[in-house]
């Protein structure tokens, strides 16, 4: 059974639309790179030091390591920033998770 979701030419699907990123720190790929995947396929990408005007709640954060004690800071430094929005535990993903919905053209 199954319908086929082929990948086919002509655009790149949109299958991030809905998702607003911000990239917390260095990461590889750099965030130039992840804004125009993120880009290319939908979604909204917030510049470093702009997450509390995104205009728009922060679905995901990007960083380079998913470390309990680094997701625990950067879950306190959102709430902060966003006025008490902040962003959820699994809202928290790496470069990977980019790179590997890309590749799948869905999120994962």
């Amino acid at each position: 059974g199954g319908g086929g979701g082929g990948g086919g030419g002509g655009g790149a699907a949109r299958f991030l639309e809905g998702v607003v990123l911000w990239v917390d720190g260095h990461t590889n790929p750099p965030a130039h790179e992840l804004m125009r995947l993120c880009c290319a396929h939908g979604g909204t990408f917030v510049p470093a030091g702009n997450f509390g005007k995104a205009g728009q709640p922060l679905t995901h954060v990007i960083t380079q390591t998913v470390r309990a004690g680094a997701v625990e800071q950067t879950v306190k430094r959102m709430a902060i920033a966003t006025g008490g929005r902040g962003v959820s535990r699994r809202e928290i993903v790496t470069p990977e998770w980019l790179g590997q919905s890309v590749r799948a053209g869905r999120q994962l």
